[in-house]
């Protein structure tokens, strides 16, 4: 534990280069099955292993991680709640996993998205989609066509500050199976692979922020 001793110290712990970043996700906590609830620590062996913790630390910025185990469902009243954060550098929506259908998840992707947007109409926003496609593919191309329409009707309304990146691209090419524990949540490997593919994007996304 470090604890400052004066505010100078703890002026120099706490100032991070940029703002809070905040992230709109699911977050896999645990598994359950048709005998039992049952905790799944081998997704990370530790918080900073999930991919939001390593970014941020990359990127030297704070962040508030509003991921939630199979309940992030893109409900209009938690976009007003996070619209309502006064301050973020940036703004990730990661929630395709949790959508019962993507029927639901086209009822209420791009309403969730217009509200962030108007009440921050210069923060940057990063879409991404379920990066575990192998098992249901055909599921996944239709939640990720969702998520990329909600990219590209942006673009076409002249909003240059959004960003897209396809969840099948986040495992790589090569030993995919081997980045989750059930080929589902993601292990230390998926989230350092996802880390290394979000990072470019979310520099990118800070450059002018």
């Amino acid at each position: 534990m470090l604890i400052a001793q004066d505010e100078s110290i703890l002026s120099l712990i706490s100032d991070y280069r940029c703002k809070s970043n905040l992230i709109y996700a699911t977050l896999f906590t645990y598994k359950e099955d048709d005998k039992e609830r049952m905790k799944n620590y081998a997704q990370a062996p530790r918080p900073g292993n999930a991919y939001t913790s390593i970014v941020s630390r990359w990127l030297d910025a704070d962040y508030r991680n509003m991921g939630f185990s199979g309940s992030a469902r893109g409900e209009e009243d938690f976009a007003e709640y996070l619209a309502g954060f006064p301050e973020m550098s940036l703004f990730v929506m990661d929630y395709d996993h949790n959508s019962p259908s993507p029927e639901h998840l086209a009822e209420t992707h791009a309403p969730f998205f217009e509200i962030i947007r108007k009440a921050h109409p210069d923060v940057p926003v990063l879409f991404l989609s379920r990066p575990d496609t192998d098992a249901e593919p055909e599921d996944s191309i239709r939640r990720r066509d969702v998520v990329c329409a909600t990219y590209e009707a942006a673009k076409r309304r002249g909003d240059e500050k959004v960003w897209f990146v396809d969840g099948h691209e986040l495992f790589g090419k090569i030993g995919r199976s081997e980045c989750t524990v059930d080929g589902c949540h993601p292990n230390t490997l998926g989230f350092l692979r996802m880390a290394e593919r979000i990072y470019p994007v979310m520099q990118e996304m800070l450059k002018n922020v």
